[in-house]
Protein backbone atom coordinates (compact mmCIF):
# COMPACT_ATOMS: atom_id res chain seq x y z
CA UNK A 1 0.00 0.00 0.00
CA UNK A 2 2.90 2.41 0.66
CA UNK A 3 4.31 1.72 -2.51
CA UNK A 4 1.26 3.73 -4.14
CA UNK A 5 1.13 6.51 -1.05
CA UNK A 6 4.76 7.32 -2.05
CA UNK A 7 4.32 7.45 -5.60
CA UNK A 8 4.04 10.55 -7.98
CA UNK A 9 2.42 11.36 -11.74
CA UNK A 10 5.42 10.14 -13.21
CA UNK A 11 5.03 6.65 -11.57
CA UNK A 12 1.67 6.31 -13.69
CA UNK A 13 1.60 4.40 -16.88
CA UNK A 14 -1.28 5.04 -19.35
CA UNK A 15 0.04 3.37 -22.19
CA UNK A 16 0.13 -0.53 -20.19
CA UNK A 17 -2.34 0.48 -17.54
CA UNK A 18 0.41 0.53 -14.64
CA UNK A 19 2.61 1.97 -12.07
CA UNK A 20 6.33 2.05 -11.33
CA UNK A 21 6.85 1.27 -7.49
CA UNK A 22 9.66 1.20 -5.18
CA UNK A 23 9.21 -0.28 -1.97
CA UNK A 24 10.60 -2.85 0.45
CA UNK A 25 11.13 -5.41 -2.57
CA UNK A 26 13.02 -2.59 -4.92
CA UNK A 27 11.82 -0.83 -7.67
CA UNK A 28 8.83 -3.07 -10.37
CA UNK A 29 5.87 -2.14 -12.19
CA UNK A 30 2.19 -3.34 -11.29
CA UNK A 31 -0.22 -4.00 -13.79
CA UNK A 32 -4.12 -2.92 -13.45
CA UNK A 33 -7.43 -3.33 -14.90
CA UNK A 34 -8.65 -0.20 -16.30
CA UNK A 35 -11.01 0.64 -13.25
CA UNK A 36 -7.65 -0.22 -10.91
CA UNK A 37 -5.92 2.48 -12.99
CA UNK A 38 -8.85 4.91 -13.05
CA UNK A 39 -8.24 5.14 -9.58
CA UNK A 40 -4.69 5.20 -9.53
CA UNK A 41 -4.92 8.01 -11.38
CA UNK A 42 -6.73 9.71 -9.07
CA UNK A 43 -5.03 8.86 -6.39
CA UNK A 44 -1.48 9.85 -7.56
CA UNK A 45 -0.20 11.69 -5.47
CA UNK A 46 -2.36 11.72 -2.91
CA UNK A 47 -4.32 14.98 -3.48
CA UNK A 48 -5.04 15.51 0.69
CA UNK A 49 -1.57 14.68 1.13
CA UNK A 50 1.88 17.68 1.36
CA UNK A 51 3.55 17.87 -1.11
CA UNK A 52 7.10 16.05 -1.16
CA UNK A 53 9.47 18.52 0.11
CA UNK A 54 13.14 18.13 -1.49
CA UNK A 55 15.62 16.39 0.30
CA UNK A 56 12.90 14.60 3.39
CA UNK A 57 10.75 11.69 3.52
CA UNK A 58 8.10 13.21 5.94
CA UNK A 59 5.73 13.25 3.32
CA UNK A 60 5.32 10.04 2.61
CA UNK A 61 4.80 9.38 6.56
CA UNK A 62 2.13 12.09 6.52
CA UNK A 63 0.50 10.51 3.13
CA UNK A 64 0.05 7.19 4.64
CA UNK A 65 -1.37 8.45 7.79
CA UNK A 66 -3.75 10.01 5.60
CA UNK A 67 -4.84 7.24 3.47
CA UNK A 68 -5.73 5.51 6.67
CA UNK A 69 -7.90 8.02 7.97
CA UNK A 70 -9.49 8.07 5.23
CA UNK A 71 -10.04 4.47 5.02
CA UNK A 72 -10.65 4.19 8.52
CA UNK A 73 -13.56 6.96 7.65
CA UNK A 74 -14.82 4.55 4.48
CA UNK A 75 -14.98 2.28 7.13
CA UNK A 76 -16.77 3.61 9.76
CA UNK A 77 -19.54 4.90 6.88
CA UNK A 78 -19.94 1.48 5.64
CA UNK A 79 -20.60 0.24 9.20
CA UNK A 80 -17.42 -2.36 8.72
CA UNK A 81 -14.80 -2.39 11.60
CA UNK A 82 -11.80 -4.72 12.29
CA UNK A 83 -10.26 -4.73 9.18
CA UNK A 84 -6.54 -3.11 8.51
CA UNK A 85 -5.35 -1.12 5.30
CA UNK A 86 -3.10 -3.86 4.80
CA UNK A 87 -6.41 -6.31 4.41
CA UNK A 88 -6.95 -5.36 0.82
CA UNK A 89 -3.50 -7.10 -0.17
CA UNK A 90 -4.52 -10.17 1.87
CA UNK A 91 -8.07 -10.13 0.37
CA UNK A 92 -5.93 -9.56 -3.65
CA UNK A 93 -3.81 -12.47 -2.73
CA UNK A 94 -6.73 -14.75 -1.20
CA UNK A 95 -8.58 -13.52 -4.27
CA UNK A 96 -6.26 -14.61 -7.11
CA UNK A 97 -5.55 -18.05 -5.41
CA UNK A 98 -9.45 -18.82 -5.30
CA UNK A 99 -9.36 -18.05 -9.28
CA UNK A 100 -6.27 -20.31 -9.59
CA UNK A 101 -4.03 -17.61 -11.14
CA UNK A 102 -0.49 -18.58 -11.62
CA UNK A 103 1.74 -18.24 -8.65
CA UNK A 104 3.99 -16.85 -10.55
CA UNK A 105 1.67 -13.90 -11.98
CA UNK A 106 0.54 -13.33 -7.88
CA UNK A 107 3.59 -12.99 -7.07
CA UNK A 108 5.00 -10.54 -9.43
CA UNK A 109 1.57 -8.21 -8.76
CA UNK A 110 1.91 -8.67 -4.95
CA UNK A 111 5.77 -7.99 -5.25
CA UNK A 112 6.68 -11.07 -3.52
CA UNK A 113 10.61 -11.74 -3.10
CA UNK A 114 10.09 -15.43 -2.78
CA UNK A 115 7.26 -17.31 -4.18
CA UNK A 116 6.79 -19.47 -0.41
CA UNK A 117 5.20 -16.17 0.74
CA UNK A 118 3.04 -16.54 -2.11
CA UNK A 119 1.37 -19.87 -1.55
CA UNK A 120 0.68 -18.62 1.46
CA UNK A 121 -2.41 -17.74 -0.15
CA UNK A 122 -2.87 -21.32 -1.76
CA UNK A 123 -3.03 -23.05 1.31
CA UNK A 124 -6.74 -22.32 2.58
CA UNK A 125 -7.70 -22.40 -1.47
CA UNK A 126 -6.29 -26.28 -1.24
CA UNK A 127 -7.40 -27.48 2.27
CA UNK A 128 -11.46 -26.12 0.89
CA UNK A 129 -10.78 -28.46 -2.09
CA UNK A 130 -9.82 -31.15 -0.27
CA UNK A 131 -12.74 -30.70 1.95
CA UNK A 132 -14.91 -30.06 -0.72
CA UNK A 133 -13.93 -33.48 -2.51
CA UNK A 134 -14.58 -35.58 0.09
CA UNK A 135 -17.52 -33.73 0.92
CA UNK A 136 -18.68 -34.73 -2.36
CA UNK A 137 -17.41 -38.33 -2.37
CA UNK A 138 -19.51 -39.00 0.51
CA UNK A 139 -22.65 -37.32 -0.97
CA UNK A 140 -22.84 -34.49 1.42
CA UNK A 141 -22.87 -31.74 -1.47
CA UNK A 142 -23.00 -31.82 -5.42
CA UNK A 143 -20.42 -30.76 -7.35
CA UNK A 144 -20.30 -27.51 -8.30
CA UNK A 145 -19.30 -26.17 -12.09
CA UNK A 146 -16.35 -23.44 -11.94
CA UNK A 147 -17.65 -20.62 -14.14
CA UNK A 148 -15.40 -19.75 -16.80
CA UNK A 149 -13.28 -16.34 -17.36
CA UNK A 150 -15.20 -14.71 -19.70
Amino acid sequence: IGEYVWADRSALRPETRSVLVDGKSGPGVVYLTAEGYAIAEAAIPCPLAPAPTPGQETHKIKRYGMMRRLYQKAQKEAGVSGLRLHDIRHLFGQTAADENVPTVQTQAQMRHSDPKMTRRYEMPYQARQAAEAVARRLGIVKQTKKKKPA
